[in-house]
């Protein structure tokens, strides 16, 4: 997988090879298996490995393409509504929904902050912003 992460990241700027389906697989392998061998009961290195995929997604020119129904699924599987959160900015509209959904009936907002603050410490880029009882992720409003 390292060699694939590499040939990607050096391919990322070749417009004709970015259009090729072969390079989006490639992006959804190594962003997706990460979060794919994930056990319920996470280990830290498990975990580290998501956190790096996710600031993985920030050099991918295909991110609006991939497929994060899975990977979000997982998250919250394991209990990581915040690596749920750090990928509001790459979902489709059905997955946002189901992702904002999914934090409001079941997760406390202020522990989702923390630990987004503590992603942010490891590269993850988190925007957030307090007001009115309100979270505001990017632009994504938590209630």
């Amino acid at each position: 997988m390292s060699d694939l992460k590499k040939i990607l990241l050096q391919l990322r700027s070749k417009s004709v090879i970015v259009s090729c389906n072969g390079f989006k697989m490639g992006w959804q392998f190594i962003i997706s298996e990460p979060f794919d061998e994930m056990d319920i009961n996470p280990s830290f290195q498990q975990i580290d490995n998501c956190i790096e995929a996710i600031c993985l997604l920030y050099s991918c020119p295909v991110a609006h393409e991939l497929d994060f129904t899975t990977i979000t699924k997982n998250c919250f599987q394991s209990k990581l509504a915040h690596l749920a959160a750090a990928l509001l900015p790459f979902l489709n509209e059905f997955d946002k929904k189901f992702v904002l959904e999914t934090i409001n009936q079941k997760y406390q907002i202020e522990e989702l902050m923390e630990n987004l603050n503590h992603l942010s410490s490891k590269g993850v880029l988190t925007v957030m912003h307090v007001s009115y009882n309100k979270c505001i992720f990017k632009n994504y409003i938590l209630f």
